[in-house]
């Protein structure tokens, strides 16, 4: 279950990839550059800058890893000029992404800018201790999380990204599952004095009053 929240701009944000791509798959691009006209929101492209493939080819789903959100096996499906000039239009509008040259895949993240944008809207405290007790280390961790605030740019991105993915899922038992890992690497970066993931933190309050 994706929190209600961060939903909207998740769904917004792979639209908008996924159009960017399609653009690049029909090799079609109007008026040039997708970049001439930028928004406020930094995982907005103007709608006008592009014209998806009526019948697209290539993949795009939720990663299966905490390394990036996405992933896309366009580069199978199209020139290696087009896949190349996608990924440079992806990074310039707010999505890094990497080609993965043996799997001919393309990973694709949100920006900075854009995990900001993602986060605004949600909560910065801790839901109350939910009456099902499964949903307890899930509580205990959120809690964890919270209490230690650094700027995203010094957090680690791989528990927001593994958050938001396993929040996805249709129930709860993807992302219970992956708790006591999360829990053991926000111990051990504790110990090292390195800053915990507040925005997985974030996603983990939203996540839990959704769930509850």
């Amino acid at each position: 279950m994706t929190p209600p929240n961060s939903e909207p701009l998740l769904k917004n944000a792979q639209a908008q990839v996924y159009a960017l791509l399609s653009a690049y798959s029909s090799r079609i691009l109007l008026h040039g550059s997708v970049n001439d006209d930028p928004t406020d929101n930094p995982i907005i492209i103007p709608a006008d800058k592009l014209r998806p493939n009526s019948h697209p080819r290539f993949f795009l789903r939720r990663s299966m890893r905490d390394d990036c959100l996405w992933v896309s096996d366009l580069p199978r499906h199209t020139e290696p000029n087009a896949a190349g000039n996608a990924a440079d239009a992806l990074r310039s509008n707010g999505f890094p992404c990497v080609l993965d040259g043996a799997s001919q895949l393309l990973r694709i993240d949100l920006s900075l800018a854009g995990y900001k944008a993602l986060l605004a809207p949600l909560p910065h405290a801790p839901p109350p201790l939910p009456a099902n007790e499964a949903l307890h280390p899930a509580y205990a961790l959120c809690r964890l999380l919270l209490l230690h605030h650094a700027p995203l740019d010094r957090q680690p991105l791989e528990p927001l990204r593994g958050v938001l993915i396993a929040a996805s899922q249709p129930n709860a038992v993807a992302l219970l599952h992956q708790i006591p890992a999360w829990h053991e690497q926000s111990a051990a970066r504790l110990r090292e004095r390195k800053p915990l993931s507040h925005a997985a933190g974030r996603v983990l309050a939203e996540w839990l009053v959704s769930v509850c």
